[in-house]
């Protein structure tokens, strides 16, 4: 399990480095994994602050 688990984080962080978000941090794999199923990136609100 471990290294399977491995295998598909390296593959993630590749992907992202190809599609130009390597030089944004772990949030990078999330905006390209919404390029590639076309939805809109997720984002903090104008405005918010922790509560």
């Amino acid at each position: 399990m471990p290294m399977s688990l491995a295998a598909s984080v390296r593959e993630a962080f590749s992907q992202a480095r190809a599609a130009d978000f390597g030089s944004i941090d772990f949030s990078g794999i999330a905006d390209v994994l919404c390029d590639f199923a076309k939805i809109e990136k997720p984002r903090t609100p104008k405005g918010w602050k922790p509560a």
